[in-house]
């Protein structure tokens, strides 16, 4: 029963799909999530809902992710500290104080 619970309360699947190698691997599309998680550029459907559940992943620390989204937040996480310092400060304070 704790399982069935745990699982009911974890995030969609679907965003364990997230190519975050690709993703970070290429600056243009790096670039491209970091603008659409500012709102400075138009967000496809799916980025949409993630800035939906983002100040949630946040300021839980990702209580309700998967493992592999776990993954994805560090990994996404770790590469925007590195290469965009200041984009980062920007979504640490869009995420964690909106």
């Amino acid at each position: 029963m704790l399982c069935m619970l745990h699982w009911s309360r974890a995030y969609d699947e679907r965003y364990d799909a997230v190519d975050i190698e690709g993703i970070v691997a290429h600056d243009l599309v790096h670039r491209a999530v970091n603008g659409c998680l500012l709102d400075e550029v138009d967000c496809g459907e799916f980025w949409r809902e993630v800035k939906v559940i983002a100040k949630e992943i946040a300021t839980t620390r990702c209580a309700k992710c998967t493992p592999r989204q776990k993954f994805i937040i560090k990994t996404y996480s770790v590469a925007t500290k590195k290469k965009y310092p200041e984009v980062w400060k920007q979504l640490r304070y869009m995420y964690k104080n909106s």
